[in-house]
């Protein structure tokens, strides 16, 4: 199915499609809303995906070496750091930012006035 943006949006956060395929067509024309799509995450979110990963690779690389096993380093410093990059993970997913928000707001504001 081949999309083709179109420059009409009203907010930053949204990507107008039209679809070549005439059942998506038939649909779409049925659902005026169903054309909207909302990009569920921004630069903000992606830095801080990066971030920890870079976080968990530092724990793997905190359990490398051969030397004595049950060191402090390799059995709990380096699943501290894991778990702390697994945190980051899931807040970074789950991050929306202020401004999303605002349009979130704002589209809703512009829906109810139509």
């Amino acid at each position: 199915m081949a999309k083709q943006k179109v420059p009409q949006s009203k907010s930053k956060n949204t990507v107008v499609t039209k679809p070549s395929n005439s059942l998506v067509s038939k649909y779409l024309k049925s659902n005026p809303n169903a054309e909207k799509i909302e990009i569920p995450f921004r630069k903000r979110n992606y830095q801080l995906m990066v971030l920890g990963f870079v976080v968990i690779l530092i724990g793997y690389a905190l359990m490398w070496g051969t030397e004595d096993i049950y060191d402090f380093r390799k059995r709990t410093l380096s699943v501290l750091v894991i778990m702390a990059g697994f945190t980051l993970e899931v807040f970074a997913i789950m991050h929306r930012d202020k401004s999303f928000k605002e349009s979130l707001t704002e589209d809703n504001q512009n829906a109810s006035q139509e």
